[in-house]
């Protein structure tokens, strides 16, 4: 596992906070913002300067994303952007801030990773709930005008898959740098909205459609270690030695990645996260940059194994079979 030293690139959960509910998003129960163990903050600028100092003459690119909030939720991105003074990728919604924000921002050496799932307001927001596609579209036209890297980041779905080629081709018009199209396994659920009401249905969902219940799972269910798929692999591709990268919460916890960094002791009850962050547990240590110093704050990595079949978090991100 990677040390000190190593360090190069580092992935920033800026905020845990949120405008959308994305009913697949690990935030929220199917579009519902019920509380499900983790904190909500912004990591200050002075907290980001204390974690990166120590190694800011060795980084060479930085990402704002993180599991449960969006980057751009966090009023400092921007004087955290000039104080890191790297190449920086951002991956957002696109919603937040105003016009002089983006004019800001498009000057600065930054890609942003729109999140952009059709090409007109209906067929966008039914994933995207909280999110406007015309907003989004207006934020990433002025960025790109005043010089930034733009990336149409589309995830596909059954509902939007006839719009695929026709994003790409808007993407182009319009002046993004890259399209990205991606499948990573939200493809049916249930939606709920704020009172947990059923307002949706994506794709084949053969799950139950009562949100009481579904809660119920949540709050008292026990999801074990031979409860959940377990693959088989050959070898561990690990995503943190090969760009010898950290991942870095809100709260300024250290991780690996963003994979390990599900808020271990507080989240997953009910889910897939519970056995896997009950395996991580036991391995972490004095993991808070901000209480403990970056330097020992790292340590615990040296507790993480590579080996098949150890950790099925490791197997299912990193996995491979050949």
């Amino acid at each position: 596992m990677i040390q000190l030293e190593q360090i190069k690139h580092i992935e920033f959960e800026l905020s845990s906070f949120c405008n959308a509910t994305c009913p697949m998003c690990p935030r929220n129960v199917y579009g519902n913002n019920k509380k499900l163990g983790y904190i909500q903050r912004n990591l200050t600028m002075g907290e980001l300067t204390e974690i990166v100092e120590p190694i800011k003459h060795q980084l060479t690119h930085v990402r704002f994303e993180g599991n449960f909030g969006d980057p751009l939720a966090n009023p400092d991105v921007i004087p955290m952007i000039e104080y890191l003074d790297v190449p920086v990728t951002i991956v957002t919604n696109g919603y937040f801030r105003d016009e002089k924000f983006w004019q800001q921002l498009g000057k600065l050496n930054v890609e942003v990773q729109f999140g952009l799932d059709g090409i007109d307001n209906l067929t966008h927001t039914r994933y995207r709930r909280g999110t406007d596609y015309d907003r989004i579209i207006h934020n990433a036209v002025t960025f790109i005008r005043h010089g930034g890297k733009a990336v149409w980041k589309m995830i596909k779905f059954d509902f939007n898959i006839e719009q695929i080629d026709l994003a790409k081709t808007l993407s182009e018009k319009l002046g993004f740098y890259k399209f990205l199209c991606i499948d990573h396994g939200r493809n049916s659920a249930p939606v709920f909205d704020q009172a947990g009401n059923l307002v949706d249905i994506i794709g084949e969902w053969r799950g139950h459609t009562d949100f009481d219940i579904i809660c119920e799972q949540i709050d008292n269910g026990e999801v074990l270690l031979e409860d959940i798929h377990k693959p088989s692999v050959q070898s561990i591709h690990c995503q943190t030695v090969r760009n010898s990268s950290i991942y870095v919460s809100s709260t300024g916890e250290l991780y690996p990645c963003c994979y390990t960094g599900f808020s271990p002791a507080t989240y997953g009850k009910g889910r897939w996260h519970q056995p896997v962050n009950q395996q991580l547990l036991p391995l972490i240590q004095d993991n808070n940059a901000l209480v403990h110093g970056l330097e020992h704050a790292v340590k615990w990595f040296s507790n993480i194994s590579l080996q098949p079949g150890d950790l099925v978090v490791c197997d299912s991100s990193c996995g491979r079979n050949q």
